[in-house]
């Protein structure tokens, strides 16, 4: 299945790593924005938010994916039992 993450792009969920939502925890983290420096300079982090940023989305080929769209409704959308909220 595929899982529609904003702006026209589908990702294939049994490639889908983590969904980590933008707020929070995960904005003051140093070793997250270093995380995302590091794809950025190698061009594996790709924003189709818009300015909009809610989510990353971390797939097995190593890009990362910043979406418009909540983890919380990501996590509605996918058919993927292992995407847990928490």
């Amino acid at each position: 299945m595929y899982l529609h993450i904003g702006s026209d792009v589908v990702v294939r969920e049994k490639e889908t790593i983590a969904i980590i939502g933008r707020r929070g925890d995960a904005d003051k983290s140093k070793i997250n924005r270093a995380f995302l420096q590091k794809k950025d300079a190698a061009g594996q982090l790709i924003n189709i938010s818009s300015n909009n940023e809610k989510s990353f989305i971390l797939t097995e080929d190593d890009k990362v994916f910043v979406s418009p769209i909540s983890p919380h409704t990501l996590k509605k959308r996918s058919k993927n039992p292992d995407f847990r909220e928490g």
